[in-house]
């Protein structure tokens, strides 16, 4: 399969290219800035472009297969919002409409926790229920979070105009060993961090997101889906019903949450792609 990759050069995208091309697939990486001649693997055809300007991208998804894309301003913090809103949602626009545009058949686009608006919103908010599912309702209060909202409108407009399978991947927040190691011990000291409050203690590892948009490039699926990916545990020590019960006391609880299972539901991502996170910061303690 020949899959195009966008934002190829971050720290989900280089993971997403090294897994295709494990699996055997052709891979045309894009990203704004250049991937340089170490950093591209056998099997991947690199190329700068910004995708805001639509002519380049067309001419690269001639032959494509599937698109993963993950090309995006990645946080509020990022830029000013009018710069984030823009950027993002005309990005996810042009991408879809040159892939389409060349018979793409298979989109597999980044959308966030941040949908639902509860990450980083003028206030904090509970979520209306847990776990947490794609049908929750989305609030997004911030440039950021509207965006992805957004994002998967457009991917389902696709979806009606085309007849593309969409696949749309929420997921929180993905740290690297450092900055995971350093919200574990804020959590040990306070379990109600304001972070971690509205992120509802989730995370997930580089590598187990790749493996969710990979698998959603070759999941026998049709149709458009937004899927919740994450760990298949929280951050914290304390027992997720006892955090839920203690700072989201509003939130209706629906259905069990054993010991520390996430609040963030991935049972459709378990279901639809076959999704299961290798990782737990758990077991990598209890290995060391």
């Amino acid at each position: 399969m020949r899959v195009l990759v966008t934002g190829a050069r971050g720290r989900i995208g280089r993971h997403v290219v090294d897994q295709l091309v494990a699996r055997g697939d052709e891979v045309v990486a894009i990203d704004r800035a250049p991937l340089g001649e170490q950093a591209v693997p056998e099997g991947v055809t690199a190329h700068q472009v910004d995708l805001l300007e639509i002519e380049r991208t067309r001419s690269l998804s001639a032959g494509c297969d599937a698109l993963v894309h993950l090309a995006a301003i990645p946080s509020p913090r990022q830029d000013v919002a009018e710069e984030v809103f823009r950027v993002n949602v005309v990005s996810t626009f042009n991408v879809l409409q040159a892939f389409t545009d060349a018979g793409g058949g298979r989109a597999v686009l980044a959308s966030s926790l941040s949908a639902l608006g509860m990450s980083w919103g003028p206030r904090v908010f509970s979520p209306l229920y847990a776990p947490v599912d794609e049908e929750h309702p989305l609030f997004p209060a911030d440039a950021y979070g509207l965006s992805k909202e957004v994002t998967e409108r457009t991917g389902e407009m696709f979806h009606r105009r085309a007849g593309t399978t969409v696949v749309m991947l929420r997921f929180p927040g993905v740290f690297d060993a450092v900055r995971r190691a350093e919200r574990i011990a804020a959590l040990r000291r306070d379990p109600g961090t304001e972070v971690d409050v509205r992120e509802l203690w989730a995370y997930i590892y580089h590598d187990d997101v790749a493996s969710a948009f990979v698998l959603g490039v070759h999941a026998d699926i049709s149709g458009c889906e937004v899927v919740n990916v994450g760990a298949a545990d929280t951050l914290c020590e304390v027992a997720t019903v006892e955090l839920l019960r203690r700072y989201h006391p509003t939130t209706e609880i629906r259905a069990a949450i054993e010991g520390t299972a996430p609040v963030w539901s991935i049972e459709k991502a378990r279901r639809l792609l076959g999704f299961t996170p290798r990782h737990s910061w758990r077991r990598e303690s209890q290995a060391t």
